[in-house]
């Protein structure tokens, strides 16, 4: 983050009567002088810096979903009471059908590929947006989602977050972008997704797919032959220290500062893709990512909500549009089973 001086209250302190004649010798307030200019200008050095570091020529700018909805966000009269966030698992979540459950005036803030990096800046902006605001958070999860990848444009280029990482990952980060024109990608990362205005995903090549006579039951074959290497590879990634797991836990605690107490929702999988994990060892008992986040509410205060299962949420077998994202009916199922099992945090 940027450079801010700050005076906090235990700094500044009232001079008894009997000292408020005295005063410095006259070398010893000049070395006081000089120091404190030399102080302020290695940090006035710094803040340009770190400045010019997050200034970032327009024309090499790429363009993401995390700036497009925090625009829609910006828009909004007011900032939402409830934010959803998480991947594009998360992203039939509607806020609409969420307010009549809840009251709530609420967004959907989820993003593909989503990574706790990208919620600690987002949960940081609404705050310092806001700073009295009562956020609540819903954050779709699955074992992915704690594993270390390269950080979204948006966090990098994009000055409402960038302040919030430190100068020495945003230039390592920043070397994986375009450095030329030429280097730009001729189509914008959003495709011909259509959203509503309160960050709902309406429509994307799920969609289309639908449209043009696509079946589950092929897609689902699809998913399930990449589905064990990938799970593989996620229990991998998911144990240990990372890098995403470090800022999931400082989010987490950010929070908490704030007086929010997250309700974290492991997200469905299609019974047919359980079925074929199971068949090959790759479902432990109990599964990891739930345990993991289970032993963090030693720490933290959240609420660990697992739908892995389709029996937990009253889900509908034919409410996929593969082995893991769900349609916006079955997101409306699992919004009623938060109300019902986590309804004292969305209030």
């Amino acid at each position: 983050m940027g450079w801010i001086i700050r005076c906090s209250k235990g700094m500044l302190r009232r001079v008894p009567h009997h000292q408020r004649g005295l005063r410095l010798p006259l070398l010893d307030f000049s070395l006081i002088v000089l120091a404190g200019l030399l102080a302020w200008g290695a940090v006035h050095e710094l803040t340009a810096q770190s400045r010019a570091l997050r200034e970032y020529r327009p024309e090499l700018l790429l363009t993401s979903e995390i700036t497009f909805k925090a625009d829609l966000l910006q828009r909004l009269p007011r900032q939402p009471e409830l934010i959803f966030f998480g991947g594009s698992r998360a992203e039939r979540f509607d806020p609409q059908y969420a307010r009549r459950k809840t009251g709530l005036t609420s967004f959907n803030l989820a993003v593909t590929n989503s990574h706790p990096e990208g919620a600690w800046a987002l949960v940081n902006w609404l705050y310092d947006r806001r700073p009295g605001a009562k956020l609540r958070w819903v954050w779709g999860m699955n074992s992915a989602t704690l594993s270390d990848r390269d950080l979204d444009p948006a966090l990098l280029q994009d000055q409402r977050f960038s302040w919030y990482f430190d100068d020495a990952l945003l230039r390592k980060q920043r070397e994986l972008l375009p450095q030329t024109v030429a280097q730009m990608p001729a189509r914008s990362r959003l495709g011909n997704r259509r959203y509503a205005r309160d960050g709902l995903l309406l429509w994307n090549t799920y969609d289309r797919y639908v449209e043009m006579g696509g079946s589950l039951g092929d897609s689902l074959d699809r998913y399930i032959a990449t589905a064990i290497a990938k799970k593989k590879n996620a229990d991998k990634q998911g144990a240990g220290r990372s890098r995403a797991r470090e800022y999931f836990e400082k989010t987490l605690r950010l929070l908490n500062d704030h007086g929010t107490t997250p309700v974290i929702v492991v997200m469905p999988v299609h019974p047919r893709v359980l079925a074929a994990l199971r068949k090959e060892g790759r479902v432990r008992t109990p599964a990891p990512f739930p345990a993991y986040l289970h032993s963090l509410e030693k720490r933290f205060r959240l609420k660990v909500v697992d739908l892995t299962e389709l029996s937990s949420f009253g889900g509908d077998q034919a409410g996929f549009y593969d082995g893991v994202h769900i349609t916006r009916e079955n997101g409306d199922r699992v919004i009623d089973t938060l109300v019902k099992k986590a309804g004292d945090l969305l209030r």
